[in-house]
């Protein structure tokens, strides 16, 4: 797998270098008309008010959309069938939205109620998750929504489906950290005290199983995009992917070990939509900070790569967070993080690499 690694890792590099860029309007930076009131509706974006994220929510809403009485006739209209295959890459380009953090010095105001203005939305798919989700949607996972059945579902039940397939983390405090967070504030000069020491992720669900009190905690996002890869299996060229820019530079130029690539190898959008997609961001993002950085820093931030971030399901703002286990995961609308740093590849991400590839 190192190689599939490492090729994604070139791709990766690419897209941040901010040449990459896919002309779809969801592969922009900004939330699409078709997200926005789940970020300027507080009805729809209040966790409390959110619909459970497990997977009997998850299976509830698919099979509502796909057994409507509408459905069909909707399909057959604007001519497809709505199968697995159509079902996993729509469901992903309909609700599917990486990246989407929040700006904490912005406060979000209302639509001007006379039509003249839309507000302020303090969103937008500006987190590091994002620049993995538009090679993905871009050029890997092939397809688009039309096929989806989205009048078959309600506001609230669209914006679940968008909250738990979308990876993000929410890194900012919020103010409930004292009594929320399991391990105590401690100072580091190196992190800046706006972070939040248990920072809440989102695009993840709790899976419980008959066999145990405990839930394990899964990223279907990632699940869905394996399936909807290898129902789409496909090998796409590297050349295809650090295609030339608009200006008419090529990628190798501004990234000279590129001429040393072969122009026949391939990358598997199986694994790119999967494991090896998270394991290049963890190279991207970790690699040169923890790298280059100077010996006597490098004790201080351990310099090791980590992948795996543990987190647990909480009860909600200014609840204590639980010592032992308790029925959180059934309510399933606060899964904090333990830690503020090195998240690029979460327990739940790496649950979802492996049950989707």
């Amino acid at each position: 797998m190192s190689v599939k690694v490492c090729l994604f890792i070139v791709v990766l590099k690419a897209c941040l270098s901010q040449q990459f860029s896919p002309p779809k309007d969801y592969l922009q930076h900004k939330i699409p008309s078709y997200l926005e009131d789940c970020y300027s509706n507080p009805e729809l974006r209040d966790r409390a008010l959110r619909l459970p994220s497990t997977i009997n929510t998850l299976v509830s809403l698919i099979q509502k959309a796909e057994r409507d009485e509408h459905t069909e006739k909707y399909t057959k209209k604007v001519g497809g069938v709505l199968d697995a295959t159509v079902m996993s890459y729509s469901i992903l380009h309909r609700f599917r939205l990486d990246g989407i953090v929040r700006e904490p010095d912005v406060p979000s105001s209302k639509a001007n109620i006379t039509g003249s203005g839309k507000g302020v939305i303090p969103y937008a798919p500006m987190g590091p998750e994002f620049n993995k989700y538009k090679i993905l949607f871009g050029e890997l996972i092939p397809g688009n929504a039309i096929l989806f059945p989205n009048s078959t579902l309600g506001p609230h039940e669209k914006c679940a489906l968008h909250f738990m397939l979308s990876s993000t983390v929410d890194l900012w405090e919020r103010g409930d950290e004292g009594m929320t967070c399991k391990r105590p504030k401690v100072e580091d000069g190196n992190v800046p005290s706006r972070l939040s020491r248990c920072p809440l992720e989102d695009g993840v669900m709790a899976v419980h199983t008959p066999y145990s009190l405990r839930a394990d905690t899964v990223s279907p996002g990632t699940v869905i995009a394996g399936i909807a890869a290898s129902l789409q299996h496909q090998e796409i060229p590297l050349s295809k992917l650090l295609h030339n820019t608009e200006d008419g530079v090529a990628v190798t130029d501004w990234i000279p070990v590129l001429h040393d690539v072969p122009q026949k190898l391939t990358i598997l959008n199986t694994w790119a939509a999967t494991l090896a997609g998270d394991m290049a961001e963890v190279a991207i993002y970790q690699g040169p900070y923890k790298l280059r950085t100077p010996i006597k820093d490098q004790e201080a931030i351990k310099a090791d790569l980590k992948v795996g971030a543990e987190g647990w399901w909480g009860a909600g703002p200014n609840i204590p967070a639980p010592t032992v286990y308790t029925t959180d995961s059934r309510v399933a609308k606060w899964y904090y993080l333990l830690r503020n740093r090195d998240l690029e590849m979460t327990d739940a991400e790496i649950r979802g690499g492996i049950d989707g590839k």
